[in-house]
């Protein structure tokens, strides 16, 4: 899709009916060891890193649930839109013990203001869509039904504006936020897995477990 000079635009959004992504799959994750987690973290790393960077505007379509790591990946989009209903978003690493890397951070600081943000990492709640809406953390709200639809008509309009003007607008606002300045997360690789596997983090993540079995 980079290199597609026919791709314009991408809309990245999930097949399941309830859940855009609610990130890390705890049965597999919260099991590995420090190399394994470090090979992991670094891919979603460059995961979200390219989502972010990529040279054609990306469209969030959020039909469900989108916490943790997918609300990583929405807040890397360029614009995001989401279904009404009961559902919601979530930056939860507070909640496991985990400060979250800085380009995380600043992606929602790019988004949604320091304010907002603060109040995003620091209490770990969850946002309901309206509530989101407000934030600025989604630009539209849709039917479900018309999800899809709006989010390829987003992408079909930018898609038509200036490739160039596009990367040029998107690294000024990169210097004019001071993100150009950051090392990519993959720098701050160390940190992360002290944070990850200090011992109220570790507790943190049972507890967690045990009540995602107590709820099946």
């Amino acid at each position: 899709a980079r290199a597609d000079e026919s791709t314009r635009a991408i809309v990245l959004t999930s097949a399941l009916e309830k859940y855009f992504c609610v990130g890390l799959d705890v049965r597999d994750v919260f099991d590995y060891d420090r190399d394994r987690m470090a090979r992991f973290w670094v891919k979603f790393v460059d995961l979200y890193e390219a989502i972010y960077d990529f040279p054609k505007p990306v469209i969030a379509a959020l039909n469900g649930h989108t916490f943790a790591g997918g609300i990583i990946l929405a807040l890397a989009c360029d614009v995001r839109l989401m279904a009404r209903g009961p559902r919601g978003l979530g930056v939860s690493g507070i909640n496991l013990g985990l400060a979250l890397p800085r380009g995380v951070m600043n992606m929602a600081i790019n988004a949604v203001g320091h304010g907002h943000a603060r109040r995003l990492f620091l209490t770990g709640e969850t946002i309901d869509p309206d509530t989101a809406l407000t934030m600025g953390l989604v630009h539209e709200l849709t039917a479900p039904s018309d999800l899809l639809a709006r989010s390829v008509a987003r992408a079909e309009d930018l898609g038509q504006k200036s490739p160039a003007a596009f990367r040029k607008i998107h690294r000024m606002f990169d210097e004019l936020s001071g993100r150009d300045e950051l090392e990519s997360d993959r720098a701050n690789l160390d940190q992360f897995l002290e944070t990850w596997f200090a011992p109220d983090a570790i507790a943190n993540r049972e507890r967690a477990r045990e009540r995602i079995a107590r709820a099946k």
